[in-house]
């Protein structure tokens, strides 16, 4: 027997119309405004201080970039007997993510990784500038337009939600610091960039092993893989910057507007084909869409954690809900919690 469609809240000056996803911050609705207009994505926050939550948010939606998602209104949704809950209303983004093309077509040409990566560095630039902090930046977290253009999503979530959200992050993507423990930062943010480069590039993440547990403990250890060796052929200078950004030491990582910069001037920028396109070959190499790139030592491999497809985003297949992923922070496989010494920014 099918479970029974989920009621949406009642948020004033919208029309709930299906859920798209559910993670550990709130929920995510297509919605059209009342008074007419283009569809729009109305995230729920989980119940907090509203008036703090009211405050951050606004405070995000102060950030004007053409590559952040975009806040249009930060709504309180009233409730009987207790405090109202807040929802931000957000732009619909129907391209998908980057982390669904990287699954269709395995990995991006040089010129293309150009294209989508260096403006979510300017659009980090902006942020940084702004005082906020993304922490936890990952393919899942850039979207696109209809029209292809690269956006940021889910920044300053932990910021909005208050004291009380839990610090997650992707272990595919971390910071080696964040994963033993450290506070996210902007060079954090510098090294998830180029650590979401790394996989574009080569078809893989740059930790890997067979769980998202042992993926962390391979990030805090900081051994990268031979990125010349995953990537065969990509341009040096593209190769350098990218290193640059995955620096063991965060003060030679540079900041997020210097590597936007040097990204535009790797190589020629290419188009994005959204299309199923074809792999380039790996001359002899296993496949590097699903090489394991490390295993933790003295740790056989196992199966992938079983994911729940109604409440976690790798279960949900339809385009537009995929463009709305990053706005959740969702509990994946691959997310996990870490303690760390003090929320982030």
């Amino acid at each position: 027997m099918p479970a029974p469609a989920p009621v949406p809240p009642v948020v004033p000056g919208y029309a709930l119309q299906s859920l798209l996803g559910r993670g550990g911050s709130g929920e995510v609705w297509r919605a059209v405004p009342l008074g007419g207009g283009e569809p729009v994505a109305v995230k729920v926050l989980v119940a907090g201080d509203p008036d703090r939550q009211v405050r951050e948010a606004a405070l995000l939606g102060g950030l004007d970039h053409p590559h952040l998602v975009r806040l249009h209104e930060v709504v309180q949704l009233p409730r009987r007997g207790g405090e109202p809950r807040v929802a931000l209303v957000l732009d619909l983004l129907a391209g998908g993510s980057l982390a669904a093309l990287l699954g269709r077509r395995g990995r991006l040409t040089p010129g293309e990784v150009v294209t989508a990566m260096a403006p979510v560095a300017s659009a980090l630039a902006h942020a940084h500038e702004r005082g906020v902090v993304h922490g936890d930046l990952a393919p899942g977290n850039i979207l696109f337009t209809a029209e292809g253009r690269p956006v940021l999503t889910d920044l300053g979530v932990a910021r909005v939600l208050g004291e009380t959200a839990a610090a997650e992050v992707t272990p595919a993507y971390v910071d080696p610091i964040v994963a033993r423990g450290a506070v996210p930062g902007p060079a954090s943010d510098v090294f998830g960039v180029a650590a979401a480069a790394f996989h574009a590039l080569t078809g893989v993440p740059p930790w890997n092993a067979a769980t998202p547990g042992d993926t962390l403990a391979v990030a805090g250890d900081g051994y990268l893989p031979d990125l010349a060796e995953l990537a065969p052929g990509a341009p040096e200078p593209l190769l350098s910057v990218i290193r640059c950004g995955l620096a063991a030491d965060p003060h030679q990582r540079g900041t997020a507007a210097e590597l936007a910069l040097h990204l535009r001037h790797a190589c020629p920028a290419e188009p994005v084909a959204f299309g199923a396109g074809p792999v380039a070959p790996s001359a002899g190499r296993p496949d590097v869409r699903t090489a394991l790139t490390h295993v933790v030592p003295g740790r056989r491999p196992r199966p992938a954690p079983v994911v729940d497809g109604d409440a976690r985003w790798g279960g949900l297949a339809v385009g537009v809900v995929l463009g709305v992923v990053g706005f959740m922070g969702f509990e994946s496989a691959g997310t996990l919690g870490v303690e760390a010494q003090r929320p982030l920014v």
